[in-house]
């Protein structure tokens, strides 16, 4: 029963000092300390105070001052042993404190490095701590069973009231003896307890080191996934603008091949143009050439009018002389009737002589009379000839005075044409310096946009490479959207010269329509000409001939006609071709438009703005808006208060600075934060580790002065111990195993990683080999662009000679309607019938188609000269002098001609009773003519006999 007692005691205030020494730890060493409050060594101390404090109460006086005495000397010896002096108690926590902080630099030392090699100690200090427990279990066994044996004596004593003090003397020798052999397993066992706590505590620490890791390896790993999330984001922006791009490269390539087509069909309608005017060329040439020959028949007619006007003169002197003739005839006959009354009054026998010389007499006269009726018709018809002459000049000054004034329109109209051209290319200048403009404020915002991914680059420091490699295709994507857009321009200017050329075409082709219609009036007007030059070529040469020449001409005219309305047919369809091409050209000029209106350059929307710079650029006068950021820097330069201004500073650059500044100073202030955080917890953790050092080294002296009791507690420390070890064993083995899982999970998060990064790598590649291809393709791209500029410069260079050619051929046009209008004359002096009806009023209608008046407007230039230069040299008269002989020609072939062989007829006729044959005469001279083409050296047979005839009356006479 005592002992049970004892026991019970013994515990219940082992249980009060362990709560005691609970409510003493702090909370964050309570992983540390539970070592020390589950050790055997504790609960032994505990007991061993425990029974010593009950038989304070059960035993004698003497006893307990003896084994006081005793358990002092033994406390002294074994503090002695330990190295623990009440004197040193300073000294030993400087020396804890001195270790202890060289543990700490050598475990931050070698924390990283020594992981796997401190594992390997802890196994083998395991081992070696087993074989010294194996060696101490013989000695606890024996301790164990003094204890025992010293409890039942001390209760037997107790028991029989104490029978003899030898017996005790002895019996504490021998506790003396077990204490010396428990001390010793007690120092073992303590020193076990050092490896183990030391080992607890480095375990501890590793696995603190190692949820460290973790930690941070979790954390890298987390911010790795965010930067692969953002990775994939920023490839799936790119993929998307790549595609976007690949887009925009097929729109352009498009573009371009309608381009191309374009200009294929422009290089056809040039060559097409090309030939057309070679065809006018020739045409024009041909008329060159049948003005010339419309000259000289008109220098020709004219000296046949002015032949005709002499003979005019001539006849109208004849016709004076034959009025007084008649006068003279008139008064014989008054003589002769005076006479014949005589005769009838004085001699009745003549009357039959008379009878008869009267009726000669009045046949004669008679046939006077007619002749000068005929002379008159005749005088009639060449006054309406003359008049005709005259209407003709005045129709002729008149049509060239309108041709004078068309010509003048066509002179103004290319001037016009050529101010029109010059403002044309003034706005083509003033496109391309808003274009150079363009590009400089590109390239200024392109600067700021590169400054600003320069300063998020500094920032983002841990994904340089791939940010850099990123941004490498972004600027060289965007510099190739500037190549594209400055394409697009240039595009547009050449379609916008492509639509003046279109419009010029169009303008020469109404042109070309203008003079067709010219050439028109022209072909009427050289009509009329050739109809009046058949009239008078009519009157000189022979019927048939004239019919078969103006036959022939007739039809070369009208094929001429013919080819002129094929070209005419074939240009207005050229025109409605051209038509066709230009309303595509405008269809696509306002698609262009409307591209130009939604286009946005940085998210912003610029296409209004180049349209408003396009309007104010098209109206300089109005100056409002007119000046873009460049040229306004450019001319604002001048002034030294200007010469810091960049460019203007939009709300967007604001935004991003304001961006980059909060991004800035967030940044900043984490990095403050984490520094001070560092510094608090770093210095919190080191203060709570050097009062958590304190603790224990005050725990440790408490344990110390504890120790005086562990004799009798050895027995419980044993199995306490093995427990402990066996449960070491399973910590350690779990400790092995968790090590083992956090191994494994770092090399999976490592190869992950490593897996992620080799996607991301392969992907950049990839990313790498298309921005490759893509740079190939612009590559490629520019090389068209560049060799579809040098078909332009060449079209361009083409088309100069063309509009040198053309102004050449307008020029030669110009002389040739010129020329036209003197060979035309005035078209309102023209001949007609109507004005021959007015001159002549006796002529009809079948008498002016039989003379064949008309057939002269079908002549040629050529023919009516020939017609007047032969009359000229036929007739020996001056061109001067063709006009006033021309109606004394038409006086002596109507009047004196017929008069003068009437009368030489009449005395052929009473001579030899026959009549002069005229026509054998003058047949046999135009036979001689035609053999020699000599007037001067023909002898008229009509001479010979005239010459017979006067000798023959004159030797009647």
């Amino acid at each position: 029963m005592v002992v049970s007692n004892l026991i019970q005691k013994g515990s219940e205030i082992s249980k009060t000092e362990s709560s005691d020494t609970k409510d003493l730890e702090p909370p964050h060493s309570k992983n540390m300390m539970s070592f020390f409050n589950s050790s055997p060594q504790n609960n032994s101390s505990k007991k061993i105070f425990g029974i010593f404090d009950i038989m304070k109460g059960y035993n004698e006086n003497t006893i307990n001052n003896e084994l006081k005495t005793i358990g002092l000397e033994r406390a002294l010896e074994f503090d002695k042993k330990k190295g623990i002096f009440p004197d040193t108690a300073n000294d030993e926590k400087s020396n804890l404190k001195n270790n202890d902080h060289t543990y700490k630099q050598s475990k931050e030392l070698n924390n990283e490095n020594k992981l796997e090699s401190d594992i390997e100690n802890f196994d083998e200090s395991k081992l070696s701590r087993k074989e010294t427990v194996e060696q101490s279990t013989p000695l606890a066994s024996s301790a164990t069973s003094t204890a025992t044996s010293t409890t039942t004596v001390t209760a037997a004593e107790s028991a029989a009231d104490i029978e003899d003090y030898n017996e005790k003397l002895n019996e504490m020798n021998q506790l003396i003896i077990n204490t010396e052999i428990l001390q010793k397993n007690y120092n073992v066992l303590e020193l076990t307890n050092k490896e183990l706590t030391s080992d607890v505590k480095r375990l501890s620490d590793l696995i603190s080191e190692r949820e460290l890791e973790n930690s941070r390896l979790n954390e890298i790993i987390s911010t790795k996934d965010g930067d692969i999330k953002r990775l994939n984001d920023i490839f799936i922006s790119k993929d998307q603008e790549i595609s976007r791009l690949n887009d925009s490269f097929s729109l352009k390539e498009q573009e371009i091949k309608t381009l191309s087509n374009a200009f294929t069909s422009k290089d056809q309608e040039i060559k097409r143009l090309d030939d057309a005017l070679r065809l006018k060329d020739q045409e024009i040439k041909r008329l060159d050439d049948i003005f010339l020959s419309k000259d000289q028949e008109i220098k020709r007619l004219n000296d046949t009018f002015i032949s005709k006007n002499e003979e005019i003169k001539r006849l109208n002197d004849s016709l004076r002389s034959k009025d007084s003739d008649i006068q003279t005839i008139n008064i014989l006959v008054d003589n002769l009737k005076e006479f014949k009354s005589l005769q009838q009054e004085n001699d009745s026998n003549n009357t039959k002589n008379y009878s008869n010389l009267i009726s000669e007499i009045n046949l004669k006269f008679e046939k006077l009379n007619e002749n000068i009726k005929l002379k008159d018709i005749e005088i009639n018809k060449l006054n309406e000839t003359i008049s005709e002459l005259k209407n003709k000049d005045l129709q002729g000054k008149y049509d060239k005075d309108l041709l004078n004034e068309k010509l003048r329109l066509q002179v103004e109209q290319n001037n016009k044409d050529e101010d029109d051209l010059k403002i044309l290319n003034g706005k083509i200048k003033e496109y391309e310096e808003i274009i150079n403009n363009s590009k400089c404020t590109i390239s200024e915002l392109q600067a700021n946009f590169n400054e600003a991914n320069n300063t998020i680059k500094n920032l983002n420091a841990k994904l340089d490479s791939f940010v850099k490699n990123l941004e490498e295709a972004n600027s060289e994507l965007s510099n190739k959207d500037k190549e594209i857009n400055e394409l697009t321009l240039k595009s547009t200017q050449q379609k916008l010269s492509i639509e003046t050329f279109n419009e010029k075409l169009v303008t020469n082709t109404s042109q070309i329509s203008v003079m067709s219609e010219n050439l028109k009036e022209e072909r009427d007007k050289l009509s009329s000409l050739n109809d009046l030059l058949q009239t008078s070529e009519a009157s000189v040469k022979s019927k048939e001939l004239m019919v078969s020449s103006l036959e022939s001409k007739l039809v070369n005219l009208n094929d001429s006609i013919k080819t002129l309305d094929d070209k005419i047919v074939t240009m207005e369809a050229e025109n409605a071709e051209l038509k066709k091409d230009n309303e595509e050209m405008l269809e696509k000029v306002n698609k262009f438009k409307n591209y130009i209106q939604d286009f946005k350059l940085f998210d912003v929307q610029v296409g209004n703005l180049i349209m408003k710079m396009f309007w104010n650029a098209q109206h300089p006068k109005e100056k409002s808006g007119r000046y873009t950021d460049a040229k306004f820097i450019r001319e604002n330069l001048k002034d030294s208060n200007m010469q810091s201004i960049v460019a203007f500073k939009t709300n967007e650059d604001e935004r991003n600075l304001e961006e980059l500044e909060d991004k800035v100073d967030s940044l900043t202030y984490e990095i403050s934060k984490m520094q001070k955080d560092i510094e608090n917890n770093w210095e919190v953790k080191c203060s709570q580790l050097t009062t958590e050092l304190e603790k224990g080294r005050i725990e440790l002296k408490k344990e110390i002065e504890k120790t005086n009791a562990v004799e009798a507690k050895l027995e419980d420390m044993k199995n306490d111990n093995l427990q402990l070890i066996k449960e070491k064993e399973i910590t350690l083995e779990k400790n092995i195993a968790l090590s083992k899982e956090i191994a494994d999970l770092q090399n999976k998060n490592l190869e992950d990683n490593e897996s992620k990064f080799r996607n991301l790598v392969e992907e950049l590649n990839k990313s790498g080999n298309v921005v490759n291809d893509l740079k190939q393709e612009l590559c490629e791209k520019s090389e068209q662009i560049m060799e579809m500029k040098n078909k332009l410069f060449k079209k361009e260079k083409d088309f100069d000679e063309l509009k040198n050619d053309y102004d050449k051929q307008v020029a030669s046009i110009d002389n040739l309607t010129n020329s036209i209008k003197k060979l035309e004359g005035n078209r309102y002096q023209k001949i007609t019938y109507e004005i021959a009806k007015k001159s002549r009023p006796e002529m009809d209608r079948h008498m002016y188609e039989s003379l064949m008046v008309d057939e002269v407007d079908t002549i040629d230039m050529t023919q009516l000269q020939n017609i007047i230069k032969n009359l000229i040299l036929l007739l020996e008269i001056p061109f001067s002098k063709l006009t006033k002989k021309l109606p004394l020609i038409g006086i002596y072939l109507k009047y004196e001609r017929p008069i003068l062989i009437h009368f030489a007829n009449q005395i052929h006729y009473q001579l030899y009773n026959e009549e002069i044959d005229t026509k054998y005469f003058t047949n046999k001279v135009y036979t001689e003519y035609i053999e020699s083409y000599d007037l001067n050296g023909l002898k008229h047979p009509l001479e010979i006999c005239l010459d017979s005839l006067y000798q023959r009356i004159s030797t009647k006479l």
